[in-house]
């Protein structure tokens, strides 16, 4: 999944549903910084501190976590489809809903069986989060999300020599 969350990431970026930032949107605590940090980040924070790359696999759930992001980009390739978008959920239920929203436009609008999706616990509480990334790619793939212009990820390798062994 290294790379199929980055295809997911910039497939939601060409979308126009987030934006570069929405990855790193808070900075960390002052002194919070070191009782979190990870074994790589302590060795480099002795080098100045700014080690973090500018996005994660974690800040990338973290931004997708509320689902504002994911009923943006389903409202953006099928105008409507979303009637309420909670921007700035304050509450669990208010991002529950929203996942819920995009979730339901996805079997509704988009045609996707309900097997290619997620359960909002899932993404919420990134229990599951490989299954989010799946149900990005199986998104990507529908016939409104190509004929919107976006290109299907992951997207087939040719020719690579495939690489395992």
């Amino acid at each position: 999944m290294d790379v199929q969350w980055e295809e997911a990431r910039d497939w939601l970026l060409a979308a126009g549903a987030m934006q570069p930032c929405t990855t790193r949107a808070l900075p960390p605590l002052p002194g919070a910084a070191a009782s979190a940090a990870s074994s790589d980040t302590a060795s480099a924070s002795a080098s100045g501190g700014a080690a973090l790359p500018p996005a994660s696999l974690v800040d990338f759930a973290s931004s997708l976590q509320d689902g504002v992001v994911l009923c943006r980009l389903v409202d953006t390739i099928a105008p409507g489809c979303v009637p309420n978008i909670h921007r700035n959920p304050t509450r669990q239920f208010l991002c529950f809903q929203n996942i819920s929203s995009f979730l339901h436009a996805c079997e509704e609008v988009f045609g996707m069986p309900r097997a290619q999706l997620f359960a909002v616990e899932e993404l919420f509480h990134a229990s599951q989060f490989h299954r989010v990334v799946t149900a990005l790619s199986a998104l990507s793939h529908t016939a409104k999300c190509i004929e919107f212009g976006l290109t299907p990820f992951p997207q087939k390798r040719s020719g690579g020599g495939g690489g395992g062994g």
